[in-house]
């Protein structure tokens, strides 16, 4: 495989949504879902599972692009600043809400726009979702909401700018022997100061100091190097106990010793009595 179509991994990107906004979010979704369970029941017989299925941060561009079409949404905004924010789904997985409201009637139109009635009771599910997700608030008080137009076109919404940075939080129910996924869209550096997580961190992080005594007791694993080497797999393969493999390391030359893969000294090998030692002979500066 040719090295120009492997796309490094993003730890940066992947690490985006930080622990403590995770669990907050997750806190809230996961009573929500209870939520929705009481309110559901005010639409059907069927007693559905909801849960929480993951928490990506992404642009809302690149979420727009991952939406399989048809699909339809209900925007929104929370909060008394008027967070913008979209709720999404697709229509194959609408009608099974949908049909579950209705009865259990058959429907053949999983890839045709939704009907009129089928967009009526859309809506009514979505503002369920939405109604849940204001009574799951944590704190004392529902989350003040607004209910906004509905868009049977979500990848074409320009509720939020492309390149904003937005969470996902995909939001599973289980209908009988369907699952059906729901997605909340919401503008990430604003939801941080909704949910508070910037005043808890701060917070957390004056409370709670880092000692140094805390520091000196972390394990730290040292990774001495003894050099590499090339050979051909024909080679490898022919290889038996005894043979001799040339290093690139020369023997007047130390050892790089590295520390979270990052050198941080320079050593000579050694032995004392049967066992393996070094010897340091220069601490590296980050960087050299």
């Amino acid at each position: 495989m040719s090295s120009e179509t492997l796309q490094p991994y993003d730890f940066a990107a992947a690490a985006r949504v930080k622990l403590p906004l995770r669990q907050k979010l997750n806190s809230w979704a996961k009573k929500s879902a209870d939520m929705m369970v009481d309110q559901w029941a005010m639409m059907s017989q069927t007693k559905i599972e909801p849960g929480v299925e993951s928490i990506d941060a992404k642009s809302f561009g690149e979420i727009q692009a991952s939406w399989a079409n048809p699909c339809s949404a209900t925007e929104l905004t929370f909060g008394e600043d008027a967070i913008p924010c979209l709720l999404v789904s697709e229509n194959k997985q609408i009608r099974i809400l949908v049909l579950d409201v209705l009865g259990g009637c058959d429907s053949e139109t999983n890839q045709l726009p939704l009907t009129s009635v089928e967009v009526s009771i859309t809506k009514l599910i979505f503002e369920m979702f939405i109604v849940s997700l204001s009574e799951g608030w944590p704190s004392q008080e529902t989350l003040p909401f607004n209910i906004g137009n509905f868009e049977p076109h979500p990848d074409r919404s320009r509720i939020l700018p492309a390149d904003e940075q937005v969470l996902v939080c995909r939001l599973r129910v289980q209908v009988g022997e369907s699952t059906v996924v729901v997605q909340l869209i919401l503008p990430h550096v604003r939801t941080q100061t909704l949910v508070g997580y910037e005043a808890a961190d701060s917070a957390a992080s004056q409370s709670q100091p880092i000692s140094k005594e805390t520091i000196s007791t972390i394990d730290v694993e040292l990774v001495a190097t003894l050099g590499n080497a090339e050979i051909d797999m024909a080679d490898l393969t022919q290889l038996s106990p005894g043979d001799i493999v040339v290093l690139d390391q020369p023997v007047s030359s130390p050892l790089e010793i590295a520390a979270n893969r990052q050198p941080v000294f320079t050593a000579w090998p050694g032995r004392k009595l049967n066992q393996q030692i070094l010897k340091l002979q220069k601490v590296l500066e980050p960087g050299q």
